[in-house]
Parts: C-alpha cells; structure tokens; sequence
C-alpha cells in the first residue's frame, strides 16, 4: 500500500513538473516575439519623428525665407539628434539635407545657407540679409 501511494504522489510531482516546463517554454515564446514586436514599433516611431520634425524644419526653412532679413525661427527637433548638411542645385536654390537616425530627406530653399552648427537637437534659424539664412 505504501509503495502505490508513494507512486502517485511521484507521478503527481512529474506531471507538475512537466506542466510548469510547458508553461517555461511558452512563456519564452511569447517574450522572444512580443521583443521583436517592440523593436519594430519603435524603429515605426523614431521614423515618425523623424519624418514629422523634418516638415517642421523645412516649414520654418521656408518661413525666414519668404519673410525676409531680420526674420528668426526657433526650431526643437522631436527624437534623435539631427545633422544638417548643404546641397546647391543648378537651379538657384540650395538646398539642406536633414538626417536623423534612419531617415534622410533634402528641404529646399531660395536663400543661400550658411550652417554654423550642423549636429543638434535644436536650430535657430535667422534671415540676415534677405537672401541668406544663417543655421545656428
């Protein structure tokens, strides 16, 4: 008698280990996809930002611009640092390339650029003379 019930509980101790194993195992199915679920959301926002404060930029770009000398735009990017770059078109009009992270796009402008600070994660944009904007 005493050897079947020592069995049972033995067997009772086996199927509970089993059954805390299955659990183990789904429990690290499900953090290993809901991680890689994370990982993709976030690339999704940074793009985001990234896409939304450059049509600021270019925006205020554009506004000291048009605006004429004297003219000052205050701009605070939203997620990653920003680099800015300078490209001159063969149509007069130059142009700024803006690159935060993964995302790169080219905004531009009538006015001439002149870029004192290329790497931030806020701008000030001046129009000093009518036809250039100073970046700094």
């Amino acid at each position: 008698m005493r050897t079947a019930s020592f069995c049972r509980r033995g067997q009772v101790s086996v199927e509970t280990l089993l059954v805390f194993l299955i659990f183990l195992l789904v429990l690290g199915i499900v953090y290993f996809g809901s991680s890689r679920i994370v990982g993709g959301v976030q690339r999704e926002m940074d793009m985001t930002l990234s896409k939304k404060s450059f049509n600021e930029f270019a925006g205020k770009i554009d506004e000291a611009c048009l605006l004429g000398e004297g003219n000052v735009r205050q701009f605070k990017t939203e997620g990653r640092n920003v680099t800015l770059g300078v490209e001159i078109n063969q149509i007069d009009e130059s142009g700024i390339i803006y690159t935060s992270g993964n995302f790169s796009d080219m905004a531009t402008t009538a006015c001439e650029i002149n870029i004192e600070t290329d790497t931030g994660n806020g701008f000030q944009i001046e129009n000093i003379d009518g036809k250039t904007l100073r970046i700094s």
